[in-house]
């Protein structure tokens, strides 16, 4: 069994959660942990976690971090992370079609760009969150 804890700047979102597995979105894309996975140190990518727990699934949306895998526990210590319960999906949708026309402009700059693509992403995960 895995012992999994997310924790942000600011709170501690799971302390003590009891898992089978977890995908994670990482630097290389999505990563699957499973019991007794060899201990190391992964980079977080913004994205969509799945924890399967005994009787249930939980998602979180993760923004950026780092991961630690030490003898079947897992810390996750992120930027930011986001429940379902947290999300306002009108407003995910709202940033998405925003972000989205920024994007999609002719002469945005390179850093404008990148700044608008990672809003975009997060409006992206977000509804995705809510569909799933």
């Amino acid at each position: 069994m895995l012992k999994i804890k997310i924790i942000t700047k600011n709170k501690t979102i799971e302390s003590n959660l009891e898992a089978n597995s977890i995908i994670m979105p990482t630097t290389l894309g999505p990563a699957g942990v499973l019991n007794n996975h060899d201990n190391m140190v992964i980079l977080l990518n913004v994205g969509i976690a799945v924890v399967e727990c005994v009787n249930e699934k939980r998602k979180y949306l993760i923004k950026n971090g780092v991961c630690k895998i030490l003898n079947n526990s897992i810390t996750l210590l992120c930027d930011n992370c986001e429940t379902k319960e947290e999300i306002n999906i009108k407003q995910a949708k709202m940033d998405k079609e925003k972000y989205q026309k920024e994007v999609d402009q002719i002469n945005i700059n390179k850093d404008e760009y990148q700044k608008s693509y990672k809003k975009l992403e997060e409006a992206k995960f977000k509804i995705m969150m809510m569909e799933n």
